[in-house]
C-alpha cells in the first residue's frame, strides 16, 4: 500500500487577540495539502455534520420555496432576483432588500432552505475548532498551559481549554484559509527546521475565506465562520 505523503512545515502564526493578561500568542501551524483538505471536509461532513453549503444551492431551495408559496403574480419578479443573485450579478437596493425579505420568509415557510441555512450556521460555528484541532501543532509560552494531542495527532479537547476562545476562532480560520492558499501573509513565518519561529509581524490577519455559502445579499462573504 502506498502511503500518502502529508505536509510537514510549520507556519507561525501570531493572533491579534491579545488575550492573555494583554499579550497575543503564537502559534504553530502546519498547513493541510490537497490530501488532507480533503480528509478535513469529509470530517466536517460526516462526523460533524457540516459540509459545505454553496450559494447555488440556497438560490435554488429560495426558487422552489418561491414556486411552491409565493402568489402567482410575484413569482416573476422574485424569481429574476434570484436568478441575478445566483449569477452573481450586482443587485440594486431595492432587489437586494427584497432578496434579504424573501430569505427570511422562506426561513420560516420553507424547510429545504431553511435547512441550508441551519447548515451554513453550523458549519461557520465548528470549523474553526475543528480547524484548530487539526492544524494547530504548538503555541508559545503566553498561552497558560501545554499542548496535548489525542492519539490521531490532534489537539486534545482539555488542552483548548488553555486557549482563548477568539484565538481558536482566528486561528483556526487562518489554518483553513492556509488549505486553499490563503492565510498567513500578514502575521506569520515559516518555521525553521530547528522548530524554533522566526520573528512575525504583529498587524492584523487576513479574514480567511472558506468558500461557503453566501450572506444576505447573496454575495459570496469572507468566512469567520
Amino acid at each position: 500500500m502506498t502511503d500518502i505523503a502529508l505536509s510537514t512545515a510549520l507556519v507561525a502564526f501570531t493572533s491579534p487577540i491579545k488575550g492573555y493578561d494583554g499579550k497575543a500568542a503564537t502559534f504553530q501551524i502546519k498547513p493541510g495539502g490537497v490530501v488532507e483538505r480533503e480528509l478535513f471536509e469529509a470530517e466536517l461532513a460526516a462526523r460533524w455534520r457540516a459540509p459545505k453549503v454553496y450559494h447555488f444551492q440556497l438560490c435554488d431551495a429560495l426558487a422552489d420555496g418561491v414556486r411552491a408559496l409565493a402568489e402567482k403574480e410575484d413569482q416573476p419578479r422574485l424569481l429574476e432576483v434570484i436568478r441575478l443573485s445566483r449569477a452573481a450579478e450586482k443587485l440594486s437596493k431595492e432587489d437586494e432588500a427584497l432578496l434579504v425579505e424573501t430569505e427570511r420568509l422562506m426561513a420560516n415557510a420553507w424547510p429545504e432552505f431553511r435547512i441550508l441555512q441551519e447548515r451554513q450556521v453550523q458549519r461557520g460555528s465548528i470549523l474553526p475548532l475543528v480547524a484548530f484541532m487539526w492544524f494547530v501543532k504548538g503555541w508559545d509560552d503566553a498561552v497558560p498551559g501545554k499542548i496535548a494531542f489525542t492519539a490521531d495527532e490532534k489537539v486534545a479537547e482539555a488542552a483548548l481549554a488553555h486557549v482563548h476562545p477568539l484565538d481558536i476562532r482566528t486561528v483556526g480560520n487562518e489554518a483553513y484559509a492556509m488549505l486553499y492558499g490563503g492565510g498567513h501573509a500578514k502575521n506569520s513565518a515559516a518555521l525553521s527546521g530547528s522548530g524554533e519561529s522566526q520573528e512575525t509581524s504583529n498587524s492584523d490577519s487576513a479574514s480567511p475565506a472558506d468558500g461557503k455559502s453566501t450572506g444576505k445579499s447573496g454575495r459570496k462573504t469572507p468566512a469567520t465562520s
